[in-house]
């Protein structure tokens, strides 16, 4: 079984997945947060960002101060500066800059941690000869390329993020190599026991219900504040006509992807399941009420005018044990994984060396 077996990549922003999964384990509790936010994900490289330095490995830029020593190796204060920018744009999307303002000094000491639990596995990886291949990191390079979207390339994203080939690959490399160690150290079966997954879905049903949804595609004719009388009428009727074509057989998909002024006119108008409260009340009401495959009449929102299909319409349900039984076992699993990575760094600190200076308290 191995932890964080892939690269995870979000628009190309990325860190090792076995990476991730340890950097996890090291997070601080942001004092004020949600729960969400309080289990912080590990860094994530902002466009441009010259901080993906310290997760794919590149050397660091000796500097003159020392923050902290890990078994005689010295981590920077500019790694530290790298790796502390680089979670503080990562948290920024998620929470606002002033947020990340006041949590400054938090966000240092997290990502300080950050490098030590990289510098032990660094080391723990040497000390125990774990070896990937080169053959292993060109497959996992060749998977990453074959996700680039329609006309992107990998060396074009790479670019994008000034990042190397060989720092990529270092990356993977190290990835992979994390994932072996923690394979080696982790208990031979971490599967749950029924009663274990049992105990869980009673615990837990509320998050097993689905609420009323609707699945629908509509064709929007837009309308602006600025629209006087006359233009808000032409629109109105050109929505009209859209919808006597519909009623007299004309293609759904068609009309939505050559009229409609909604993004979703590049699906042919598709909005994919939608839940109650999700939408605004007056296209709520229309879609809840239609009957499946129906045309319905035009629908006023401040958004414009609709005409909406509903093709599918499914009650709100509690979903049986039965039904969510391996995305369970899939999530136990997964929890006792993180435990058992959290056990192991655990004995990897208490055993080493670390070494805290006073420029690590400072900002």
């Amino acid at each position: 079984m191995q932890l964080g077996n892939s690269m995870m990549w979000t628009k190309f922003r990325t860190v090792g997945s076995a990476i991730a999964v340890s950097l996890a384990l090291v997070t601080l509790p942001l004092t004020g947060c949600s729960q969400q936010e309080e289990a912080v994900a590990p860094p994530v490289p902002p466009q441009g960002a010259e901080s993906f330095t310290s997760l794919l490995g590149r050397t660091a830029v000796p500097g003159p101060r020392v923050v902290a020593t890990v078994d005689g190796v010295d981590i920077t204060r500019a790694q530290l500066d790298r790796e502390a920018e680089t979670l503080s744009a990562n948290l920024i999307r998620r929470m606002g800059p002033e947020r990340v303002a006041q949590l400054r000094p938090q966000i240092r000491k997290q990502a300080l941690e950050s490098l030590i639990v990289q510098q032990l596995l660094k080391q723990a990886i040497s000390n125990e000869n774990i070896q990937v291949s080169d053959a292993e990191v060109s497959n996992r390079i060749a998977e990453l390329t074959s996700t680039m979207p329609p006309g992107v390339t990998l060396q074009q994203q790479l670019a994008r993020f000034n990042v190397t080939s060989q720092e990529l690959a270092d990356a993977i490399r190290f990835d992979l190599a994390v994932a072996r160690l923690m394979e080696k150290h982790s208990p031979t079966n971490l599967a749950p026991s029924e009663a274990e997954i049992e105990k869980f879905y009673q615990e837990n049903k509320p998050r097993f219900s689905r609420p009323e949804t609707v699945r629908a595609r509509h064709i929007l004719i837009q309308v602006t504040p600025a629209d006087p009388p006359e233009l808000m009428e032409q629109k109105r009727k050109k929505a009209e006509e859209l919808r006597q074509q519909l009623l007299q057989g004309a293609d759904f998909a068609e009309l939505a992807k050559k009229y409609s002024d909604c993004p979703s006119r590049t699906r042919g108008g598709e909005l994919g399941m939608i839940a109650r409260k999700q939408t605004v009340p007056a296209f709520e009401e229309a879609a809840f009420s239609q009957k499946i495959g129906e045309i319905g009449p035009v629908v006023e929102t401040r958004f414009g005018y609709h005409i909406i299909q509903v093709t599918d319409h499914q009650p709100a349900r509690e979903m049986p044990l039965e039904e969510v039984h391996d995305a369970i076992r899939a999530s136990l699993t997964q929890s006792k994984q993180r435990q058992a990575a959290s056990d192991y760094i655990e004995q990897l600190r208490s055993a080493a060396a670390i070494q805290y200076s006073q420029d690590a308290e400072q900002p």
